[in-house]
């Protein structure tokens, strides 16, 4: 599973623009991938034919969640420490 389907500009890329929209857009990304992971999720779990029959899927559906949920966690994780060291620095 990809999580980030778009890769970040590079450093010799010289708008920043590209890199801020990167960023900014990432956590409402991740966002989205969580919420997607989550409903094909209790669409397997809710349909009992896929339970019975593939339960690799549905193990698949589980490990995606659960990576999908750690992605954004860490990007916001991330995000405030970045935002702390800045403040840190500013005092």
């Amino acid at each position: 599973m990809e999580l980030v389907t778009n890769n970040p500009p590079h450093s010799s890329d010289t708008s920043g623009v590209k890199v801020m929209d990167f960023y900014g857009n990432l956590k409402n990304h991740l966002l989205k991938q969580v919420q997607t992971d989550i409903n094909r999720l209790n669409t397997a779990y809710k349909d009992s034919e896929v339970l019975d029959t593939d339960i690799e899927h549905f193990s698949d559906l589980m490990k995606q969640q659960k990576l999908s949920i750690i992605a954004f966690n860490e990007q916001v994780r991330s995000r405030h420490t970045l935002l702390k060291t800045a403040l840190d620095g500013v005092q």
